[in-house]
């Protein structure tokens, strides 16, 4: 275990030294940090094309920045208040539903066994784009194991705070005599579990998480490495397992919805790209179109949470950009747009302000003070924050056809029917 891990985990929990005795094998490769020099300049050309050059009252802050360590701990705290249902009802649909989600990405009919079929058909990757802590995959990884199932799960994540998170949560289910580890022991079942998390984008983690092999990878940038207890029956699977293993990519809690119509087609499409037909399926969560209190709620809960999870985006532009916003004196201001389908968040100045950046790259048409650049944001202007669009099952129908898949091969509801997880078959 290398010694930032080790920090990483500590600081994560002080648990880690008994999860990482625990017999699984955990790692997880950084192709990008969200710190990194990279990450500085895209928060830079966003802040310069949407905030800067931009007209009043059109100021925005694209939602892709909330996600530092900072705000994927406040996310995290969202996830759990009684105000965020999303949560809640896709977590029910995992519990319900978790045996039909998985004979479809194996292949299998609704209610056959798995146990009876060869290793290379019980061969599973599981991919999550956006991946956050891991606690509904976790119900999923869990049941794939008492099936007999091989399972290489690669959560991608930009936050390595959330990759240890995962990590943790991943292993206390797993490893809670309660919830598996002691089940799977007893059982016949031969399950064979891998853990190999990727630090990056979506679209970066992916194409490297399908290329990848079941086994420990060789890293393009690092490998740094969780927990590694050894051979006591739930290491890496073998090769022969994993060379025509099926991948189920998911991209749940109505992630989608922070893409507009146009952009959503675009990110599924790009997905569809990389999937094999007829071996691979893209689970996609999407919250549906209800009644707006509850909708409001959820994303200006009574807690305060998402308030402040919408500041610390301006407390993150401060850090990397050198900045002077204040976010105590901006209030946070949710409401859903009948006309377009979806919720909006915005951050209100509260009075007049200076807003300088000296860090900025002088090429903008705002004008600068000396190697300043400076905007004066009125009492009352917004910022916005956040699109969270909300889907009927036409839109999903419409989606999955633009974007070209060959099908919806499952919908599957919550008690309400007001959350749905659909499978896309490419």
């Amino acid at each position: 275990m290398t010694k930032e891990c080790k920090a990483n985990l500590a600081r994560t929990s002080a648990r880690h030294e008994q999860l990482a005795s625990k017999p699984f094998g955990f790692c997880y490769t950084v192709l990008r940090e969200e710190n990194s020099h990279q990450a500085r300049d895209e928060l830079s050309d966003a802040i310069r094309t949407h905030f800067v050059n931009a007209k009043v009252n059109e100021r925005s802050i694209p939602s892709r920045f909330f996600y530092d360590d900072a705000g994927t701990a406040l996310y995290e705290r969202i996830t759990c208040t009684e105000d965020y249902y999303l949560t809640r009802c896709e977590r029910e649909i995992f519990r319900k539903y978790c045996d039909r989600i998985l004979n479809i990405a194996v292949g299998l009919d609704e209610d056959a066994p798995i146990r009876s079929h060869s290793p290379n058909e019980r061969a599973l990757h599981i991919i999550e784009l956006g991946a956050g802590d891991g606690h509904k995959t976790a119900v999923l990884v869990q049941r794939a194991l008492q099936r007999g199932l091989h399972i290489t799960y690669r959560p991608i994540d930009i936050s390595e705070r959330a990759m240890t998170d995962c990590a943790e949560r991943i292993l206390a289910t797993l490893s809670d005599p309660e919830n598996g580890h002691q089940r799977l022991e007893h059982s016949s079942v031969e399950a064979q579990f891998t853990f190999h998390g990727i630090v990056g984008d979506f679209f970066e983690g992916l194409g490297y998480a399908l290329r990848a092999p079941g086994r420990r990878l060789q890293n393009p940038v690092e490998d740094r490495l969780l927990a590694n207890a050894g051979n006591a029956g739930y290491g890496a699977a073998p090769e022969s397992a994993h060379e025509h293993a099926r991948h189920l990519v998911m991209f749940i809690g109505s992630s989608i919805g922070n893409f507009d119509p146009t952009n959503a087609i675009a990110f599924c499409k790009q997905v569809r790209s990389l999937l094999q037909p007829a071996r691979d399926h893209f689970l996609v969560g999407f919250d549906l179109r209800k009644p707006y209190a509850i909708m409001h709620r959820a994303y200006s809960d009574r807690e305060g949470i998402t308030a402040e999870f919408n500041r610390n985006l301006l407390r993150r532009v401060n850090r990397e950009l050198g900045s002077n916003f204040n976010p105590a004196k901006f209030e946070h201001f949710a409401q859903y747009n009948v006309r377009l389908g979806a919720m909006e968040s915005f951050l209100v100045a509260t009075e007049h302000m200076r807003i300088v950046f000296p860090n900025l790259a002088m090429d903008t048409t705002a004008l600068p003070t000396g190697n300043e650049i400076a905007i004066e944001l009125r009492p009352w202007e917004a910022i916005h924050t956040e699109y969270s669009w909300k889907y009927t099952l036409e839109d999903i129908s419409a989606l999955a056809q633009k974007a070209g898949f060959s099908r919806i091969a499952a919908n599957f509801f919550d008690s309400k029917n007001g959350f749905v997880d659909s499978i896309f078959a490419p």
